[in-house]
């Protein structure tokens, strides 16, 4: 792993220690991650959000 790798693997570790939702989707990403053989029922969550914010995208609310 290179040293760059190395700091952005630690900033994911530090947004993963928060208590926001943004943060609990990282820790789920790393976790997926490090199992991903144990991990298939995320690879489905992950997808279905993936979606779900390229819908939004599409289609914002209105202002």
């Amino acid at each position: 792993m290179t040293d760059d790798e190395k700091a952005a693997l630690n900033r994911l570790l530090g947004y993963a220690k928060g208590s926001s939702a943004q943060s609990r989707r990282v820790a789920d990403v790393l976790l997926a991650w490090r199992n991903a053989a144990d991990c298939a029922a995320w690879r489905e969550r992950a997808t279905r959000e993936v979606n779900r914010e390229r819908a939004f995208a599409e289609h914002p609310l209105p202002r």
